[in-house]
């Protein structure tokens, strides 16, 4: 005979034993609420345009990288706007190509880790307090980006 076997339940016991199981928030509920945000962000990348990485000053073979310099250069192209990020310890200054004004974010995997306002002029200034993999994420009056993953100030 099986412990389940043994047990004699009444209405009201099972009724509470349920009651307990669903108010329990463990691993499982931390996983689907994971898995809910990455299924939320499944089509992101058909609503902003990509801007993919184009030159990056540690891979291609110019002077500055070659100074003992420890700012990196990126660029970064969607259809209608450049990026132009240079990654200094503890901050990003950047440019967006043609100038214009609008707001950029600073996205980590855990989500948005910084925020900045772009200049009419298209600069930005966002002071980075993170390691790991960052992306930016531009939104202006006439288009929106978000850039390929990059490693952030060391």
């Amino acid at each position: 005979m099986t412990e389940m076997e043994a047990r004699q339940w009444d209405d009201e016991t099972l009724i509470d034993q349920l009651r307990q199981a669903l108010q329990f928030v463990g691993p499982v509920d931390l996983a689907v609420a994971a898995g809910t945000a990455v299924f939320t962000w499944r089509t992101i990348d058909e609503e902003l345009a990509r801007a993919s990485l184009v030159f990056d000053s540690m891979v291609e073979n110019t002077t500055r990288a070659s100074v003992d310099d420890p700012s990196q250069l990126l660029v970064f192209e969607a259809d209608s706007i450049s990026i132009e990020v240079e990654i200094n310890p503890g901050q990003l200054v950047g440019q967006v190509v043609p100038p214009t004004s609008g707001s950029i974010e600073l996205l980590t995997p855990e989500g948005v880790a910084g925020r900045a306002s772009i200049h009419d002029l298209g600069s930005f200034t966002i002071e980075v307090h993170t390691r790991g993999p960052v992306r930016l994420r531009f939104h202006g009056p006439a288009a929106s980006a978000m850039t390929d993953w990059f490693s952030g100030p060391r």
